[in-house]
């Protein structure tokens, strides 16, 4: 008898990561170490080496999930704290703190 994949739950804080941890609750210091990893694994500079010929690429395979049916301003300010963030440019506690004001004063979220 064969099981199920496990279903992929998208993170909370940056749309495009996949969250690792496979629970419904997930405590925020597990965020914040996930994050403080992503980005160290971001600063090091790295090639990817070319797929033999012949070979198919999975990364052409995935497709990008739709955006979120959100007010365009929502979506811009959003976007521009996700860049700060991914830049380095506030830390994970503004981060959260600002996207946290973010939803919460915007009712149709």
């Amino acid at each position: 008898m064969s099981q199920a994949a496990p279903k992929e739950t998208r993170c909370i804080f940056v749309r495009d990561w996949i969250c690792p941890v496979e629970a419904d609750e997930v405590p925020l210091e597990v965020c914040r170490v996930c994050v403080e990893a992503r980005k160290a694994q971001q600063a090091v500079a790295t090639v990817r080496r070319a797929a033999p010929t012949g070979a198919s690429s999975n990364l052409a395979k995935v497709k990008p999930e739709a955006p979120a049916n959100l007010p365009q301003d929502v979506q811009k300010q959003l976007g521009g704290l996700d860049k700060q963030f991914e830049e380095g440019q506030i830390s994970f506690e503004e981060y959260v703190e600002k996207r946290k004001s973010i939803v919460e004063s915007n009712p149709n979220i």
